[in-house]
């Protein structure tokens, strides 16, 4: 989902920083963690 609003022609954020891929990197990665957990704790996973 997160990569699908970074490919539409909105601003993105972080754009003008170096480290910005990280930070959308990061993000994806910590709600991708979220998400599992939740599902794990729920037994649907």
């Amino acid at each position: 989902m997160i990569a699908s609003f970074w490919g539409m022609n909105v601003g993105v954020p972080f754009l003008d920083q170096q480290v910005g891929f990280w930070y959308v990197l990061l993000c994806s990665m910590s709600l991708t963690g979220v998400a599992g957990y939740v599902l794990w704790k729920k037994r649907m996973f």
